[in-house]
C-alpha cells in the first residue's frame, strides 16, 4: 500500500470511526474562494460576485497526499507523522498512521469537547449600529 492510499483509507463523514478533528488534522484547514475568481477568498456565496459560488479550493496545514508523484507532499506527510521527511520505509509510516487512526482517543476527546461546548448554548449577538 502506498503512503497516499494509507492516508486516504480513513473513515469518511457518516462512517463509523469518523472524527471531524482527525479529518482536520489530516486534510488541513479548508481555504475557500469564489468559483469565478480564486483570488477572492470567501466564507459564503454572498462574498462572491453574482455568478460565482464559494468553494473549497485548497487546504492549509494538512498532510493528505493528492499527488503521490509530488515528493514534497510525501515528505510533508512523513514529517507531520514525526518521521524524517526522507524516511524510506513508508510501511512504517503507514503503521504509525493506522495506530493513531484506530486507537488514539485524543481526537474523539476533542470532538466530544467541541460538541459539549456548542450544543445547547445560546449565543447572543448584537450587531454594531
Amino acid at each position: 500500500m502506498t503512503l497516499q492510499a494509507c492516508i486516504e483509507n480513513r473513515p469518511a463523514e457518516g462512517e463509523a470511526g469518523y472524527s471531524k478533528t482527525f479529518e482536520k488534522w489530516v486534510r488541513g484547514i479548508p481555504v475557500r474562494s469564489c468559483s469565478d475568481d480564486e483570488d477572492i477568498e470567501c466564507t459564503t456565496d454572498n462574498d462572491c460576485p453574482t455568478s460565482s459560488t464559494c468553494e473549497i479550493t485548497s487546504y492549509d496545514e494538512g498532510f493528505a497526499i493528492d499527488d503521490p508523484a509530488d515528493e514534497d507532499q510525501c515528505r510533508n506527510a512523513r514529517q507531520s507523522l514525526n518521521f524524517d521527511e526522507d524516511y524510506i520505509i513508508d510501511s512504517d509510516v503507514c503503521d504509525d498512521f493506522e495506530a493513531r487512526k484506530c486507537s488514539d482517543t485524543f481526537f474523539d476527546t476533542i470532538d466530544s469537547f467541541e460538541t459539549e461546548i456548542l450544543v445547547g448554548k445560546t449565543i447572543e449577538y448584537t450587531p454594531p449600529k
